[in-house]
């Protein structure tokens, strides 16, 4: 992939190439020699993505989504077999 890698935690906490992000304090701590032009906005972004993930994955627990996608479906070697 050509985006910038992230790791995401429970409390919405964040470390990316260019630093680490703690949801607790609020506070962004960018790594050795890395400079932000816009750190405020940097953060924000990151902040709205991780976010709206939360929120997907909320909803597809919710809505038991997999369950309505993968009813009367079929795995054929491990795989999942076309709908017929």
């Amino acid at each position: 992939s050509t985006t910038e890698g992230v790791a995401i935690f429970e409390n919405h906490s964040f470390i990316t190439d260019k630093g680490r992000y703690f949801a607790k304090t609020g506070e962004f701590k960018p790594n050795d020699g890395v400079t932000i032009e816009d750190q405020d906005q940097y953060v924000k972004s990151y902040k709205k993505d991780i976010n709206n993930k939360f929120n997907v994955c909320a909803k597809i627990i919710e809505t038991n989504y997999y369950k309505k996608v993968l009813t009367n479906r079929t795995f054929y070697k491990g795989k999942l077999a076309p709908k017929s």
